[in-house]
């Protein structure tokens, strides 16, 4: 069998969804839509999905697919479902995705005092929308933010 791990890379840096390409083509991960659309050849999915950035990037993502990755990975949803295996459900992609969005956090802010740590995590809320969801109100300082905390 093929040892598909360790895709090169080179020439394809700043990609938008390269990694999320590679975590496929290496662990078998699912991707999200875009990604989904440009595997199985649905551009339609995949535009309809895509960012302005990653629409302006498609050519070349497309050529990274097609040069870098196994061609049994890519090209219909069947390739696409054999490739991750059918227990992969819509609602294990996204948690999958959230879980990982979880480690990436907790390593960035581990080194973090606990005053920047709040910060930097309220940050990340305000910029995910969620932020005044969750606390009623969104802090305009440093103040309100202690303020929100300890009537908690």
């Amino acid at each position: 069998m093929v040892d598909y791990s360790h895709i090169d890379t080179h020439g394809y840096d700043g990609l938008p969804g390269l990694h999320a390409l590679v975590g496929y083509s290496e662990h078998k991960t699912p991707v999200g839509d875009f990604l989904y659309g440009m595997l199985t050849n649905d551009l339609r999915k995949a535009f309809s999905y895509a960012d302005a950035n990653s629409q302006k990037h498609m050519g070349e993502l497309f050529k990274f697919i097609y040069n870098r990755l196994p061609m049994d990975c890519w090209g219909s949803e069947k390739a696409y479902s054999d490739w991750v295996g059918n227990t992969y459900s819509k609602q294990t992609t996204l948690l999958s995705a959230a879980e990982y969005v979880t480690q990436v956090v907790q390593e960035a802010v581990h080194n973090l005092d606990s005053a920047d740590r709040r910060m930097v995590l309220i940050d990340l809320a305000k910029q995910l929308g969620c932020y005044g969801e969750m606390n009623g109100k969104e802090p305009e300082t440093t103040d309100d933010v202690e303020e929100n905390e300890t009537a908690v």
